[in-house]
């Protein structure tokens, strides 16, 4: 066995403790494995005396007489794992290799969290979306009820208008009506017919006075509706626009979380890709 050989298998026992991540060491020379070394979590199907199999770094960093870092599928050896394999050279010539193994478990399970939460995050993005959507409508919806109700406050106070013409009306008629009385006790047997005009047109004063009434009765509580209607659109402008505030902050707390978590994607497909 070459001397390099011998000091690699001397220190080979202690690589594990010097690295961060828990590490498998395998020293081979040209064509087989001579010392296997697994980590606490990483053991690669591999003991002394195994050929090199094809696919694997420590055989590609042999070839090409240099450092070798991939990432190796899982069906090359049956468990997927990160290897860095330099070659071994005496002499100027190669004469084997030694390789660092590394499981990519945890990776892979970064990526998939990663997966998932951005599968979450569209949905809650769909979500926000659908309701800012809603909140929109609601507005336009508020603004279409604010236009009605400005056009009931107008037609109110035409009738208060029109009110007021038939009061005068009635007065007017009433007015007319005692002047018909009047005449009518003036002029005796000849007034019958000023007694008759009189009699009617104050029934008329009377009537028109009586459904003017109840007609300024039916519009107060028109008015008071109306009034209890501009109050609860008021209520509803404000819910309206605070559920629309209140989405856009929560679309800005999503878009701070959508870049971090496309961050964590990209750190986990580094991870976790075959540039290794």
């Amino acid at each position: 066995m070459p001397d390099v050989f011998y000091c690699f298998k001397q220190i080979a026992p202690y690589l594990n403790n010097l690295t961060i991540n828990d590490t498998a060491v395998y020293l081979a020379d040209r064509e087989n494995y001579l010392l296997a070394f697994p980590g606490e979590n990483i053991m690669l199907p591999i003991k002394p005396g195994d050929k090199i199999q094809r696919g694997t770094a420590v055989r590609e960093c042999i070839a090409k007489n240099k450092a070798v870092r991939l990432k190796v599928p899982e069906n090359v050896l049956g468990t997927a794992y990160i290897a860095c394999a330099v070659p071994i050279s005496e002499d100027n010539k190669v004469v084997g290799g030694v390789s660092f193994v590394t499981s990519i478990k945890q990776e892979e399970k970064l990526l998939g969290i990663a997966a998932e939460l951005s599968k979450g995050l569209e949905k809650v993005i769909s979500s926000s979306k659908a309701i800012e959507d809603q909140a929109e409508s609601m507005i336009n919806i508020y603004e279409e009820l604010f236009k009605l109700s400005e056009t009931l406050h107008g037609c109110i106070r035409e009738t208060d208008d029109v009110l007021k013409v038939i009061d005068n009306f009635a007065m007017q008629t009433n007015l007319l009506g005692i002047n018909a009385s009047v005449e009518a006790a003036r002029a005796g047997s000849a007034g019958k017919g000023f007694g008759v005009i009189a009699k009617e047109t104050s029934r008329l004063a009377n009537s028109t006075s009586s459904s003017s009434k109840k007609i300024e009765e039916i519009f107060d509580r028109i008015k008071a509706a109306s009034g209890d209607q501009a109050s609860v659109i008021d209520n509803i402008n404000h819910i309206v626009f605070s559920q629309r505030e209140a989405v856009k902050n929560v679309n800005a707390e999503i878009n701070m979380l959508s870049v971090t978590l496309e961050t964590l994607m990209k750190d986990a497909q580094k991870l976790n890709n075959n540039d290794y």
